[in-house]
């Protein structure tokens, strides 16, 4: 059965997390009590936030109302902010009240442009909260935005409280995204400080939790940790960290159980080695393996899956990253390089000498990348991109982003045989796609397409004869050149496949069978 691995999942498909829900729910006890507590939940991107969100409101008791804002794309100017939160309030007492039916959804209202036919069947229920809410709405639409309606909206939650006399929790995701509002006139001129704001008048709410969230750690740690902050101390925090390796584990074997896949032993391993535990490239890896054709899958279809998701530029991670990686650098050189740098962890002497610059240079570009949390600084003195498949790609991008993929997956042998051609100018370098086990390797150079299949072994070295068929079916049908490499230990020795000689039970390669000294005479004809 096919899963959606774009979307946060809740219900059967959420893992783990346990321990973060418990402390949820916990604020929710004492906000029942008359104690609001505020929580504060971090993680970066892709880490499972959402999902944990959304779980933490599918459990909450029908005696609990719930308003939940996506801060990302709605603080563009304080409008469209407070009409934003605003509506998500309004829905929810318009879901406790059970009257949806008669008004419709306000998201769906907004997407279609239907804002004012929406606030006149709300004003028709003759509602007290909701002619209040309407009031607001229709201020909010007047050419000069004054501070009552902004104050009005901010406690729209203990009103909404109030009315239906029950606790309302308000969820608030990507919430460093509020300071954008500070640099408006309207909040400049009215308030001053915008988060001092906030904290005045939530602390009045009684009946009202907030749960803060957001990706970037750094700058959300400082809001409620700097002393000079005016949420300093107001936040008890919650950390969304990579899943625990059993709750990994569980989670890709059941996406790979959905697909009917059974992966084989060291699978598992190899692939937290490689991707780390974070839920969201689980789950592609899960989507992307559901192809394989068969049932047992192994550390081979591992490498395929990883080379057309990260290391094809059209792969749907290699898609994403490379939007990250513009988000983070921008048009900037100097960033893109510190990137490259810090892909393997590093001190930033190391990444100077790296980047042939100075050490106060790097740590001026350091302090940027480490204040969006792009970088962390590990115990031994050393910065590395956080996010290990991140790091994975930054790998892939230099002079030979296509002979990466097997040389980071691939054996022993096959990294020998990549460094071989990389050394003599092979710069495309793909693990194969042709019939399983034919050939390891595909390297190619303008117009030479060369099948490689790679053994570790000293001469002679035998061929079965369904093997050197299969191999000379395939580079036939695919027109490319059938060579074996042969990696001895002390060097990796090139032969045509045709340059086998015909045993009685098998294709033998000896001492007596020429290797290839030039790849580049294959161009000449193969």
């Amino acid at each position: 059965m096919p899963h959606e691995s774009s979307l946060p999942v809740v219900a059967a498909g959420f893992y783990d997390r346990t321990q973060e829900i418990e402390r949820l729910a916990a604020a929710v006890r004492l906000l029942a009590q008359g104690s609001p507590k505020w929580m504060l939940v971090l993680g970066r991107r892709k880490i499972g936030k959402s999902s944990l969100l959304l779980e933490f409101q599918r459990r909450l008791p029908r005696s609990v109302a719930r308003a939940y804002l996506d801060l990302w794309a709605s603080t563009q100017e304080p409008r469209a902010f407070l009409a934003k939160y605003l509506g998500v309030l309004v829905a929810s007492f318009l879901a406790q009240r059970r009257l949806t039916k008669e008004t419709g959804l306000f998201e769906v209202a907004c997407k279609e442009g239907e804002e004012e036919r929406f606030w006149g069947r709300v004003e028709a229920l003759h509602e007290p909260f909701l002619d209040h809410a309407a009031k607001l709405a229709q201020a909010l639409r007047q050419r000069v935005l004054k501070p009552g309606p902004i104050e009005g909206v901010i406690d729209l939650p203990q009103a909404l409280a109030d009315e239906l006399r029950t606790p309302v929790v308000v969820i608030l995701d990507e919430f460093q995204e509020i300071r954008e509002l500070r640099r408006f006139p309207v909040i400049r001129r009215h308030f001053g400080d915008w988060l001092a704001l906030l904290r005045s008048r939530w602390q009045q709410h009684r009946r009202v939790g907030y749960l803060l969230a957001g990706s970037k750690v750094t700058l959300l740690r400082e809001m409620v940790e700097d002393h000079d902050s005016p949420f300093f101390q107001h936040f008890e925090i919650v950390k969304v960290e990579e899943l625990p390796e059993p709750d990994a584990r569980r989670l890709l074997r059941d996406r790979l159980r959905e697909a009917r896949k059974q992966p084989a032993a060291k699978f598992y391993g190899k692939v937290f080695e490689l991707l780390g535990r974070t839920p969201f490239y689980l789950q592609i890896l899960a989507s992307e393996l559901a192809n394989v054709p068969r049932t047992l899958i192994d550390e081979e279809d591992l490498k395929r899956a990883l080379q057309a998701l990260l290391f094809d530029p059209h792969g749907r991670l290699s898609l994403y990253l490379e939007g990250v990686f513009r988000q983070i650098v921008g048009r900037s050189t100097h960033l893109e390089q510190m990137l490259q740098a810090f892909s393997v962890p590093s001190t930033p002497s190391e990444a100077a000498w790296k980047l042939g610059t100075t050490t106060a240079v790097v740590s001026t570009h350091l302090r940027r990348l480490r204040y969006e949390d792009v970088l962390e600084r590990s115990e031994d003195g050393k910065y590395a991109v956080a996010d290990p498949m991140f790091a994975l790609w930054l790998r892939s991008r230099p002079d030979e982003p296509r002979a990466f993929a097997p040389y980071l997956l691939g054996d022993a042998t096959e990294r020998r045989v990549v460094e071989t051609l990389g050394r003599i100018g092979f710069r495309l370098v793909y693990q194969s796609r042709a019939s399983r086990g034919a050939f390891d390797l595909l390297a190619l150079h303008e117009e030479m397409q060369l099948g490689i299949q790679c053994r570790r072994t000293r001469l002679p070295h035998y061929v079965g004869k369904e093997e050197y068929h299969r191999m000379a079916s395939e580079a036939r049908r695919l027109r490319w050149v059938p060579l074996l490499a042969l990696d001895d230990g002390d060097a990796v020795r090139f032969y045509h496949l045709r340059s086998c000689r015909r045993s009685q039970k098998h294709f033998v390669l000896d001492e007596k069978v020429r290797h290839i000294e030039n790849l580049w005479d294959l161009r000449k004809g193969s």
